[in-house]
């Protein structure tokens, strides 16, 4: 039996597991505990994925509306900052609300907020980030395309999508629903009115930060985990199953087994500690020399030729988001340009600029009904714009111009009237002054 992709999830350092991590070397270990001696397990299996998460007795629940998001991850992250300061280099990632309870897709869009900001105050200050963490069977599948801004923001700076994944009473179990559902959310369920995700986050690394068996999934209480049916050998050989299917997944970077140290005694039945933890290190192959020994596939193609720049001058875009309706909408500095939007899924929709006034000579306007990255495209050129729950104005100009001020808004005769006589009272204003003073 082969084992590669499997980690752990640590609860507690106790004796012995530092050492047994080092000669396991697998891709993923979760902590709980930010010991210093993480630093030496780091430095001395540097392919070995970090991620840290802290235990908070109450985590926030986006699914109240009067919870701001962006607030909420700053708050966040100045509990997280020290301890990130502290661990450095030694933790690749940070994990954030754990399992979150998403029950509609509002509350989704503001755990998308969350993550996004927090992912980008992390990056700011040098440090990586794991979103989601959802719980095993969760969300439902079409929350997910209100969840697209934080994979994006993932994506940006280099993090990772965070999944758990349990099965009961075997681990393939319903496997489609339960411990292989990462599949569903990334490549999609038509029958759940899901699509998957878009092609270019069908990239973003999954780290499967707590995975096993768990009783929970049947019964609430008590817990109950692998020994409650099974011996360490009998475990092990389900486990080589589940690593075999996690490497049919180029995006799975890897997947802690729940868990080592338990803390609590009323989860000692997940327990992997001492056995089968030791008997994964003695008979992992770690996922850096696997992939050394696979043989050489066909040639890389050759390179293409660089793309020739287009005739026009480059083009800027600026970028707006107001409140109203789901659409892209903005203006090129003339009209009769044709303007292509593509979503991620292939849909195009072609307009010409112009067709819109109210948003200046070259004005335009598509709808955009989901929060992701679309394409905008004209005159050779192409421009990424990631939409927000309302309206996304985007402006385009030439390189170097600035950036035009609005028209002011037409006004009607009694407007126009009322204006001259506001102008007519501040001349007489500066006029009666000017007596004063002389």
């Amino acid at each position: 039996m082969g084992y590669s992709l499997l980690g752990t999830h640590v609860n507690l350092t106790i004796g012995g597991l530092p050492e047994t991590i080092e000669a396991w070397k697998p891709p993923l270990v979760v902590t709980l505990d930010h010991s210093d001696v993480w630093r030496r397990v780091k430095a001395s299996t540097p392919n070995t994925m970090i991620v840290g998460r802290l235990i908070r007795e109450q985590e926030p629940d986006f699914n109240d509306r009067t919870v701001d998001p962006v607030l909420t991850a700053r708050t966040h992250c100045e509990m997280v900052l020290p301890w990130a300061e502290r661990m450095g280099e030694a933790y690749d990632f940070w994990q954030g609300v754990n399992e979150p309870a998403i029950r509609a897709p509002e509350a989704m869009r503001r755990y998308a907020a969350f993550e996004v900001e927090r992912v980008r105050i992390l990056a700011r200050h040098g440090f990586g980030a794991v979103v989601g963490s959802f719980s095993v069977g969760n969300p439902n599948l079409p929350y997910w395309r209100h969840f697209l801004p934080a994979l994006e923001a993932a994506l940006q700076f280099k993090g990772a999508l965070a999944l758990h994944e349990y099965a009961w009473p075997t681990l393939n179990h319903e496997a489609e629903w339960y411990l292989l559902r990462h599949r569903k959310v990334y490549h999609g369920e038509p029958d759940h009115n899901w699509g998957g995700l878009p092609k270019h986050l069908k990239n973003l690394p999954l780290v499967i930060t707590e995975c096993g068996l768990d009783g929970l999934i049947e019964q609430p209480y008590p817990p109950r985990g692998w020994q409650a049916l099974y011996t360490p050998a009998q475990y092990l050989e389900q486990l080589a199953w589940y690593d075999a299917e996690l490497r049919k997944d180029r995006y799975v970077a890897g997947a802690a087994l729940f868990a080592c140290g338990m803390i609590d005694w009323t989860w000692k039945s997940y327990d992997i500690w001492s056995e089968p933890a030791k008997t994964l290190a003695r008979q992992a192959t770690p996922l850096y020399r696997l992939r050394k020994k696979q043989p050489p596939g066909p040639p890389e193609p050759p390179e293409p030729p660089e793309p020739v720049k287009p005739t026009e001058p480059t083009w800027e875009m600026d970028v707006e988001y107001r409140p109203g309706a789901h659409i892209i909408a903005g203006s090129l500095p003339r009209p009769g340009i044709e303007v292509m939007v593509s979503d991620p899924w292939g849909n195009v929709t072609r307009i010409i600029s112009g067709t819109k006034a109210e948003y200046g000579p070259g004005g335009f306007e598509v709808l955009a009904p989901h929060t992701t990255t679309y394409t905008v495209s004209f005159l050779g050129e192409t421009f990424d714009v990631l939409t927000h729950d309302g309206a996304t104005i985007v402006t385009f100009r030439q390189a170097g111009a600035a950036m035009q001020t609005p028209p002011p808004p037409t006004m009607h005769d009694g407007d126009e009237m009322d204006e001259l006589l506001h102008r007519l009272d501040r001349i007489i204003e500066a006029l009666e002054t000017q007596v004063h003073i002389r």
